[in-house]
């Protein structure tokens, strides 16, 4: 009955002429923002969109929310589709991609929200030769209040492989939810299933695709902090850390030919790993955490850690600290995460 569903609302909707940006929302868990989001997607001053809301098999309330909620506005540029298993955010987004028919993709999470001006002023920054456009984004802290404006990297266009280095050294966005993709640039490209690293594999892959990139500073979305969401509330598994190195390897690799990557590879190599140590010091505890941080040690080898000095000395830095005193570090940790996200160690 799912499928049969699906199909029919995905027909109804293909009478219509394709949209200027197809903006994907899966939706897993979120009953209680979903709303929000999709009125925040309505309220776009730059009215030539499709919403395209993934149902990845959502444990609460969300179906009925969201179709009470569709059976009320009666707007046809929204559809519906539910997955029949869970594929996890990135296979939902991937069939978001598939179904979308826009000149521009965007990527919507549930339990996040655009300001009414998103997609007008992302568009006009969109020159003809620019392909993917990033913003800046408003932490939204755990108390609902707006917290700070962030902008990883510095306003200004860029050629697309020059983004994907500052990719690297984590001088760039590496979110899909603060840009819109040109689809013709982007084509080939799908969200890796890999858990909680989706999103920088997949943009690590599409600006070595893109031909020019622009940063603009108009924080334009909201970005909720959720002590449910999967970012806040687990650990990436040690096997997905190897195994997005190991994808963007190959991506680079793809891309590039031999060319040299270093030291930026190693700069990612030993930031993916700095952030699991985080996830792993502030929710797990005892014996645990302890198994956990000393097979992160052991990744956190002094080659790469050398390399990484180049171009990212602190990360060197905080590499070494987590290697030889990872108590320190996690004090130090706790009190950051405390004042930029209103988070602690013990939430």
């Amino acid at each position: 009955m799912r499928l049969s569903g699906r199909l029919a609302v995905v027909q109804k909707s293909q009478q219509n002429p394709a949209p200027r940006t197809s903006i994907i929302m899966p939706v897993y868990g979120t009953e209680a923002t979903v709303v929000r989001a999709i009125e925040s997607v309505q309220a776009q001053t730059d009215s030539d969109w499709e919403l395209i809301i993934v149902n990845d098999c959502s444990p609460d309330n969300a179906r009925s929310v969201i179709l009470d909620y569709l059976g009320t506005c009666g707007d046809e540029r929204i559809r519906f589709i539910e997955n029949e298993k869970n594929l996890t955010l990135p296979g939902a987004r991937n069939v978001g991609i598939r179904e979308s028919r826009g000149e521009w993709l965007a990527f919507l999470d549930s339990d996040d929200a655009y300001r009414p001006t998103f997609l007008e002023r992302m568009h006009e920054a969109a020159s003809s030769d620019v392909d993917i456009v990033t913003c800046a984004h408003t932490v939204v802290g755990l108390d609902g209040q707006p917290k700070r404006d962030r902008l990883k990297g510095d306003p200004g266009i860029y050629a697309g492989k020059q983004a994907q280095d500052l990719l690297l050294i984590d001088r760039f966005s590496q979110y899909a939810w603060d840009k819109i993709f040109r689809r013709s640039a982007v084509v080939e490209a799908e969200f890796p299933i890999i858990n909680r690293l989706e999103d920088a594999g997949y943009t690590a892959k599409v600006l070595g695709l893109a031909r020019n990139v622009r940063v603009i500073d108009d924080a334009l979305h909201l970005y909720t902090v959720n002590e449910n969401s999967i970012t806040w509330s687990s650990v990436p598994p040690m096997g997905e850390s190897a195994k997005f190195l190991d994808y963007l390897r190959d991506v680079l690799k793809n891309q590039r030919g031999s060319g040299d990557v270093e030291p930026g590879y190693s700069t990612c190599w030993v930031n993916t790993y700095l952030n699991a140590g985080h996830a792993a010091l502030r929710l797990l505890e005892g014996s645990e955490q302890q198994r956990y941080m000393k097979e992160l040690r052991q990744r956190l080898n002094f080659a790469a850690i050398a390399r990484t000095t180049r171009k990212r000395p602190t990360f060197a830095v905080a590499a070494m600290l987590m290697k030889v005193s990872p108590r320190l570090y996690g004090s130090l940790y706790s009190t950051y995460a405390r004042k930029q996200y209103g988070v602690s160690q013990e939430s």
